[in-house]
Formats: C-alpha cells, structure tokens, sequence
C-alpha cells in the first residue's frame, strides 16, 4: 500500500512539474538525515531487545524459537546498513548542491547517489524521502528510476538494493549471529558444525534416492505383473475358444454321420 500510495502522489506531482529548487532540497536532505538517524536508532534499540529475547531462548534450549526470531534481526541490521548509506548520500547531494544546481544533466560522480535515494524513496515510510525524489525528478528526469540488468553495473548502492531484492537468509549467517549472540551474553551454546550438517544432508539425500529407487522397482513390478496377468487371460480366452469350436465341431461331425446313416 505504501508504494501504490507513494507512486499515485508521485504520478500527481509530475503533472504540475516544478522546476528544481535548490532551497527547497537543501531543507528537505537536512531534515531527511534527522529522520533518518531517528529510525535507525530505533531500529537498534529493537534489535538490541531481541538480541536479549534470543539470548533467553538459547539459554533455556529453546534454538527453533532462537532460529525463527534470528531471520528478523539480520534484516533489520540490513535495513541499519541501509539507512547509513543513505544518511552518506544525503549529505554527498549537500555538499554538491552547488554542482548540482549547474549542471544540467546527471554527472558520473553524483550518479550512485542520485539513483540510489530515487530507488530507497519509494520504499521507505518517510515523507522528506519522498520530496527530494521528486526534486531530483524534476532536475534530471524519470530516467534515474532505471535500474538496468538487475544492478549488474552497481548503479544503485549494493548494501540498499540486496536489502529490498534478496529476501533469503542463509543459514551459516544464521548460525554465525546466534554464537555473536551466544558469546555476548555468555551463554554456553555451540552451533552445531557444519560438516555434521551436511552429513545429515547427504543422508537424507541417500534416503530419499533409496526410497525413489524402491518406488521404481514398485511401478516396474506392477506394469510386468499387469501384462502377466493380461497375457494369461487372453490365452485362456482364446483355450476357451478353441474349445469350444471344437465342441461344436465335434457335434457337428456327429450329426453329420448319423444322418447318413438314417437316409442309408
């Protein structure tokens, strides 16, 4: 909702174009640092507290509630990153504020930065994000919106663009947060290593192959067991036919002579 909300404001702004206000984007950046700051500060705090949370569950033995709890945190120390790269090109386009006034189109310099905070804008709740994007449309266009090849080029700042794009976490940082967490707290915990792990992978790989292998032989046994059964009955159906042809054969020739012998 957030981003159909954000690009319909957006789409409204762009029919009433303004020209690029210097003024305006210098209040607008100071003001979007503070906010900033703001969130990444509470963010901490609440990764701190559940930091604490996971601690508990280690320490009672609680690892699943540990593991599922982990996933959240990493993200948000993710999202911290994220916000300290923005801080950085927020205060890059002050500084350069002057150039960017002159120039008149997107210079290799500002470029990561100018695409990097078109790209974070629609993706935060915050509404100085959302205003320097629009200056920075109406100063060098729609086309700092693009982002080509999936990034493959780093146009867009990788620590802001793998935060939004890449959702998985794996599990050797998983298990490499936890002993962090472990060893903060001073909580004997040892995370289980990783060779027994992929012991127990290969395992149950091996199962499973066993298994497919055994349903296979199944099938084949069935469909071989199957054309047995339809060979056999159509050999007794045709015995049974056989049979009786020469039954009535049998009668026939019978007949046959005893009418000859009556007329003889």
């Amino acid at each position: 909702m957030l981003v159909v909300s954000y690009v319909f404001n957006y789409l409204k702004d762009m029919v009433f174009k303004t020209p690029f206000d210097p003024e305006k984007a210098k209040l607008l950046l100071n003001e979007c640092i503070k906010r900033l700051k703001i969130l990444q500060k509470k963010i901490e705090s609440k990764n701190n507290e559940a930091k604490k949370e996971i601690s508990t569950y280690l320490e009672k033995g609680k690892v699943t509630n540990a593991r599922i709890k982990i996933d959240h945190i990493i993200r948000e120390d993710y999202n911290i990153e994220s916000l300290e790269v923005l801080i950085m090109y927020c205060e890059t386009m002050i500084s350069n504020l002057g150039f960017i006034t002159q120039s008149t189109e997107l210079d290799r310099s500002i470029a990561k930065a100018v695409k990097t905070i078109a790209f974070a804008a629609p993706r935060y709740d915050i509404k100085e994000l959302h205003e320097i994007h629009k200056e920075l449309v109406n100063k060098y266009g729609m086309e700092i919106n693009e982002v080509k090849n999936d990034n493959s080029e780093n146009e867009i700042h990788p620590k802001i663009y793998n935060f939004f794009k890449n959702k998985d976490i794996s599990e050797t940082l998983a298990n490499k947060y936890l002993t962090e967490i472990a060893n903060i707290y001073h909580i004997d915990w040892e995370c289980p290593p990783e060779e027994e792990k992929s012991k127990e992978k290969k395992e149950v790989n091996y199962n499973k192959i066993i298994i497919i292998i055994i349903i296979y032989i199944y099938i084949y046994l069935f469909i071989l067991l199957f054309f047995v059964f339809i060979i056999i009955l159509l050999f007794l159906l045709l015995f049974y036919y056989f049979c009786y042809y020469y039954y009535f054969l049998f009668l026939f020739y019978i007949l046959y002579f005893y009418f000859i012998f009556l007329f003889n």
